[in-house]
C-alpha cells in the first residue's frame, strides 16, 4: 500500500488538477480518454523520467505477479510500442490506471 501512496503523491505533484471524479473515471474507463497531465507524450515522458525508479519497481512487481519475466514482456503483451517515448507513455498510463483503481477501491471501503 505504501507504494500506491508514493505513486499517488507523484501523480498529484505532476497533475494537481486531477480530482476525485477523474480518478473514478480513469478506473472505470481508462486513461486514454485524456486527463490533464497525461495527454501528451511530453507530459507522460516527463512524469516517467521524474519517477522512473518508483515506476519501474512497481511495474516490475506487477509483471512478475502476472507471470511475465520482465516489464518489457508485459508491455509487449498489453500494448504495441515503437519508441522509448511510447514505452514511457504506456508505463505512465499503466501507473495512473492502477493508482486510480486502488484509490477508488480505498474510497469505496471507507464509505461502506
Amino acid at each position: 500500500m505504501e507504494e500506491y501512496q508514493r505513486l499517488y503523491k507523484a501523480i498529484k505533484k505532476h497533475a494537481p488538477s486531477l480530482e476525485e471524479e477523474d480518478y473514478k473515471q480513469i478506473a472505470k474507463h481508462g486513461i486514454d480518454g485524456g486527463f490533464n497531465g497525461f495527454i501528451y507524450y511530453k507530459d507522460t515522458v516527463k512524469f516517467f523520467n521524474e519517477n522512473e525508479k518508483l515506476i519501474e519497481d512497481f511495474i516490475h512487481d506487477a509483471a512478475i505477479e502476472h507471470g511475465y519475466d520482465s516489464i518489457f514482456e508485459m508491455c509487449s503483451a498489453l500494448a504495441t510500442v515503437h519508441s522509448i517515448d511510447e514505452f514511457k507513455n504506456w508505463c505512465s498510463w499503466y501507473i495512473v490506471e492502477q493508482v486510480a483503481h486502488w484509490k477508488t477501491d480505498m474510497d469505496r471501503e471507507y464509505t461502506e
